[in-house]
Parts: structure tokens; sequence; C-alpha cells
């Protein structure tokens, strides 16, 4: 899968208890939300409730493109489109989910959107 240009990624240090991350985990995160719609962490749940540990191309998911790790967020129109992924790495994924959540949940209350 190649990178849109469009894509815009943001690297930073972490801080203390910071996991180093790979240089192509969140490229592989946002991959899954934008092919799946969804929350790349619920995809990973679903995947796990099913058995399956981690996808691979079996499900349309090479692991080399895609990474079903907490961490990455569907941003939707009004009228449903997903039209980006916001995308955190370097914490548990269950941490950047919530990060996301809660960065997209401020924004939205900035903007005075009303949630669905």
């Amino acid at each position: 899968m190649s990178q849109s240009p469009w894509d815009k990624s943001v690297r930073g240090k972490g801080n203390p208890g910071h996991q180093p991350i790979c240089a192509t985990e969140p490229r592989r995160k946002s991959n899954v939300t934008l092919r799946c719609h969804r929350a790349s962490y619920a995809i990973g749940l679903d995947f796990r409730r099913q058995g399956i540990p981690s996808p691979g191309a079996e499900q349309s998911l090479p692991p080399e493109d895609f990474a079903t790790h907490g961490g990455s967020f569907p941003v939707r129109l009004r009228d449903g489109r997903v039209v980006a992924a916001v995308t955190v790495s370097g914490l548990p994924q269950e941490d950047d989910h919530d990060m996301v959540v809660k960065a997209m949940e401020s924004v939205m209350q900035a903007l005075s959107v009303q949630q669905p």
C-alpha cells in the first residue's frame, strides 16, 4: 500500500515510560482504519474474539501494511464518509486508543459538533 500525498505524520520524542515505536506502526494502524472505517482497536478486538490473534493476508490485512493495534480512529464527515484517520502510537494500545478518543472529543466540543 503506498502512502497518500495527503498523509501527514508528526513525530515526537516520548515521555518516561514511552514505548519506542516502529516507524511504520502509525501508517499501518491508519491503513486499517481507512480500509475498515472503524477504530484499529475495535478491528483488533473483533479478530481476537474470533480466535485470530494476528490478522494477515488471509484476512486481506497483510502485516507489512496493516496493524490492528489500538491508536487509530476514523474522521467522518456529517454524511458518514471517512476522510482521514487520527493515529497515535507509542503507548500500550488501549492507552493509544483512549488518547485519540479524548483528543477527538475535545476538538468536537471546541467546535460544538454534536456527536452521533
